[in-house]
């Protein structure tokens, strides 16, 4: 359905490309967030018409960034998904904060990187321990998932989350002292 709407082949060629690449991702990603496969398929297919509709914007020479984009892409229509589903099912918002407290910092954090602060949240990475800056890395930077990294890492998916959680508040507690993320709090 979404390829029928690109006017031009190389646009839906472009596109072809770029869906072929990650739709594994995108889906994993989803489901990972989500927990349901059902309610996965649902944010996945979100996200690539939101590609299709702004594939301008998107560059096919640098495919980190490319995988990047588009894996922030799908957690914020999994998390607008899941706002909406929860509202549904009548979850309050302290319930929903309770269950994604993880998922609110993440989006905290890509939020920062987002505006311009990436030179000063690299030097507070700088400072921290070669472990996590790894992890960290990866994970907000290149768009990977915790299992990527722990099969490139060559370690256990618990060690990096658990790296991954221990980086998180030691990069914003960096942060939080050199006067970031206070106003988006």
């Amino acid at each position: 359905m979404i390829l029928m709407a690109f006017e031009d082949d190389t646009a839906r060629m472009k596109f072809e490309r770029i869906y072929l690449q990650y739709h594994r991702a995108v889906l994993e990603r989803a489901l990972t967030l989500l927990r349901n496969h059902h309610d996965a398929e649902d944010a996945a297919q979100e996200t690539w018409y939101a590609v299709s509709k702004n594939l301008h914007l998107f560059s096919e020479e640098d495919p980190q960034t490319l995988k990047a984009t588009i894996l922030k892409i799908v957690k914020y229509k999994a998390i607008d998904l899941f706002r909406k589903r929860s509202l549904q099912d009548g979850m309050t918002v302290e319930q929903e904060t309770a269950d994604y407290e993880m998922t609110v910092d993440d989006t905290v954090l890509s939020a920062i990187c987002e505006k311009e602060s990436v030179e000063k949240i690299v030097s507070c990475m700088r400072e921290m321990d070669e472990r996590y800056i790894d992890i960290l890395r990866l994970y907000y930077l290149q768009g990977n998932t915790t299992r990527e990294i722990a099969r490139l890492l060559s370690l256990n998916v618990k060690t990096v989350e658990t790296r991954l959680a221990r980086g998180r508040a030691l990069l914003c507690q960096a942060l939080t002292k050199q006067g970031f993320g206070k106003a988006s709090r």
